[in-house]
């Protein structure tokens, strides 16, 4: 199967980078680099903001801890992440979008001032840089089933392949690049469901599906912990995967990539039901798998799934349906990281789009360099997601949803909750660092808007 892996690999990437090289035409100045001239549609809007999200979080990760922990891990992955996708079109994405920023420092600093501004984004960019290289990690290991090359040799392989088609249309490319991947992602999930479903001994009918179970260890099949000393830390990933992303540069990104608030708004919607769906097959043939493997077993189990039930060729194909979510994630996180870090990053806003293309090279390096030196993924994943919210989302809810506060207050819960997470992390490493920093930074902002307020009516 490698001479067949190449030859599809190049067939892929040549339709790639044939969608990358369409976008580039379309790409005359910044807005149309970094927010794909505000044209989106609710198809196209939709499509990417999934495409952003069911990476190797989804498909892989969280798969993994199924198999290993159950399904507790599952208010992380998807069910978290769906969540978020709601609130954001629920509370964010009409009052972002009137806004019209091209990045969401953008927005903190007309709000807020300049230093709100790069404060907000060298606390993401960390948390963006492990989130890729999570990506890279995942895809590399997909490849090396089938090239049996090293696994840093792997995670080039990838970083170049997105690094290329992300330089060359911006965000044009990325949507229409996640339009295409997703399609085979669609295909590739429902196929291996429907033919794991009909192959595991006595499993013929979905109605049967619950019979079977039955069998699997109680733990596992336990959404919710029942005691107390395990209910905190659940609660800590739950916060992570339903609040974590909210003041992420790329769910901002897609919503501004709308053309109009009310298309940002039902863009949200859409995805977040299509992420909840398509993300519980891959928790659903984890726990399939623990009728088929043993406790003990290592390999990742939705491709050892695919290689154990599918025919060769159908094996491949669902091959490339992992290689397409994660590539579709890595993309739009890099353009999210690099356009953050070119046009607000700087002492002065990016002009021009040299500089944001090398920002993209530099991003995609350092994430490379992060996957090939990091070997715990789901920590790597929690972490990425819990380490953009902890700060920044204080002074996003605050400073859409009222007139409360100023740059001072903005300032004091950025630091206070990115501050008060990395105490808990390194000292108290047992208790739940995000359900402690979270509201800590939304008590520090409420507190001096209101000492703020005070002070201007005496």
């Amino acid at each position: 199967m490698e001479s067949a892996f190449l030859i599809c690999s190049a067939v892929y990437l040549l339709i790639i980078l044939a969608l990358s090289l369409y976008a580039g035409r379309q790409v005359k100045n910044e807005e149309d680099f970094i927010v794909a001239g505000r044209r989106l549609n609710v198809p196209l809007a939709s499509v990417t903001l999934l495409a952003t999200w069911f990476g190797a979080g989804t498909m892989l990760t969280a798969s993994d801890e199924v198999f290993s922990t159950g399904l507790r891990v599952t208010a992380l992955e998807p069910f978290g992440a769906g969540i978020c996708l709601w609130i954001a079109g629920r509370y964010l994405a009409m009052p972002l979008w009137k806004h019209k920023p091209l990045t969401l420092a953008d927005f903190y600093r007309s709000r807020f001032g300049v230093v709100a501004e790069k404060l907000s984004v060298w606390l993401t960019v960390p948390g963006f840089i492990g989130w890729i290289a999570v990506q890279l990690a995942a895809a590399a290991g997909i490849i090396g089933l089938y090239l049996h090359l090293s696994p840093w040799i792997c995670v080039l392989i990838i970083t170049a392949i997105a690094t290329v088609y992300t330089l060359s249309g911006g965000m044009w490319s990325v949507t229409l690049t996640d339009a295409f991947q997703m399609v085979i992602v669609v295909i590739g999930l429902f196929a291996l469901s429907y033919t794991v479903l009909h192959q595991i001994e006595g499993v013929h009918w979905l109605g049967e599906w619950s019979l079977a179970m039955a069998m699997v260890p109680p733990a596992k099949k336990q959404m919710v912990p029942n005691e107390l000393s395990q209910m905190l830390p659940w609660l800590n990933l739950w916060v992570v995967g339903a609040l974590g992303n909210l003041p992420g540069q790329d769910l901002a990104q897609r919503i501004l990539c709308a053309k109009s608030p009310r298309v940002a708004q039902k863009a949200c919607y859409i995805s977040s039901l299509a992420y909840v769906v398509l993300g519980a097959i891959p928790i659903f043939l984890a726990l399939s798998a623990t009728l088929v493997f043993p406790d003990t077993f290592t390999q990742p189990i939705i491709p050892a799934l695919a290689q154990r039930f599918l025919s060769p060729w159908f094996s491949l194909l669902f091959a490339f349906a992992i290689l397409s979510a994660v590539l579709s994630t890595i993309d739009s996180a890099l353009l999210a990281t690099s356009t953050l870090i070119a046009r607000n990053g700087f002492s002065e806003p990016g002009h021009g789009l040299g500089r944001y293309r090398r920002t993209v090279f530099i991003v995609a390096l350092l994430s490379a360099f992060l996957a090939i030196v990091t070997p715990e993924m789901f920590t790597l994943l929690e972490a990425s997601y819990a380490s953009t919210s902890v700060g920044l989302l204080a002074p996003l809810s605050f400073g859409l949803l009222s007139g409360q506060g100023n740059g001072k207050s903005a300032v004091f819960a950025m630091l206070g909750g990115a501050g008060l997470w990395i105490i808990v992390r390194v000292f108290f490493s047992e208790a739940p660092a995000e359900l402690i920093s979270l509201p800590g930074s939304f008590a520090i902002y409420a507190l001096h808007a209101r000492r703020a307020r005070h002070s201007i009516h005496h």
